[in-house]
């Protein structure tokens, strides 16, 4: 079987480094999705995904913070 040429990476393909084509979702666009999610899921979905909120948050908050040397 001939080995395949490693292909040349497209003006889409993203490096390290800042891009202006990245996205970081802010605080309230992630607000605005979570209370779509709950909007549009049906009750077991809403559930289940309050579940998972409400446990994350909870583990969270035992962590305990790193102190900066």
């Amino acid at each position: 079987m001939p080995r395949r040429r490693k292909r040349r990476p497209n003006s889409g393909s993203f490096q390290k480094g800042p891009d202006p084509r990245r996205h970081v979702f802010t605080r309230d666009e992630c607000r605005l999705g979570l209370w779509i999610a709950y909007a549009t899921a049906s009750p077991e979905v809403a559930a289940w995904l309050r579940r998972k909120l409400l446990t994350y948050y909870a583990e969270k908050s035992h962590v305990p913070k790193e102190e900066n040397p």
